[in-house]
């Protein structure tokens, strides 16, 4: 099966409709050579989408949650509850300071209960803790990078189009082990084009945001005084 994608410019970079669900199907049944429960097909789709958030830190992937603060009876053992759909951490600010908190290991957690300016993670249980005693009522600024949400039926991956036929693409190449019996049926090496493209597409949009970014603001936000007084 030949598959063509049809892209479209906009502002110097190629956008187009979001691929739905349904769109990403048709096409990874096309790959395979086969029908699929849709289940497992979204399942596969939703792993090759999570292998793509971990190769760098996506730019349209940054988030903020300041839901949390410090209460009174704060410990280095509070529990604070990691955001929803956590990849990995940025930064972390408590209350007016623009200094980062430092994070540090968690068997080390010991040895800098008592630090200001510290944080560590518990991942399995999906928790973070500040250490030291911040002020009381302080909010917690939790910069992280955070997962796309999953690709439904009626749910579409959030990135460019252009990035779009990596999804099914990978998602054949998750089910190759599967059906190993008969390689032709579940991946062809022929779409290893089409795959490299779509990265690379994905990756010079994400480049162009970062570079945006720092040219916006080439300074340390951390000291830079507008960033507190408002100021740009």
């Amino acid at each position: 099966m030949e598959c063509v994608v049809v892209v479209a410019r906009k502002d110097n970079f190629i956008f187009q409709e979001l691929m739905t669900g349904p769109e990403m199907v048709t096409m990874f049944n096309g790959f395979v050579d086969d029908k699929l429960n849709d289940d497992l097909i979204y399942q596969l789709f939703n792993n090759a989408k999570f292998e793509i958030e971990q190769e760098r830190e996506w730019e349209a992937l940054k988030d903020l949650d300041e839901t949390q603060s410090i209460e009174a009876g704060h410990t280095y053992t509070t529990e604070k509850d990691l955001p929803t759909r956590f990849l990995t951490s940025m930064n972390v600010f408590v209350g007016d300071s623009r200094t980062p908190y430092e994070q540090i290991q968690f068997e080390l957690r010991e040895r800098y209960r008592d630090a200001s300016n510290r944080w560590y993670l518990k991942l399995i249980d999906n928790k973070f803790f500040i250490c030291g005693v911040p002020v009381v009522g302080s909010t917690i600024f939790f910069f992280f990078v955070k997962s796309a949400a999953d690709i439904t039926d009626s749910v579409p991956w959030s990135f460019p189009t252009i990035g779009h036929p990596l999804i099914p693409i990978k998602a054949a190449k998750l089910f190759y082990p599967i059906d190993r019996i008969e390689k032709g049926r579940s991946y062809d090496d022929q779409w290893k084009v089409q795959e490299d493209l779509s990265r690379r597409g994905l990756h010079l949009w994400d480049a162009r945001l970062k570079k945006k970014t720092k040219n916006r603001y080439p300074f340390n936000p951390s000291t830079h005084p507008r960033i507190v007084t408002g100021m740009y």
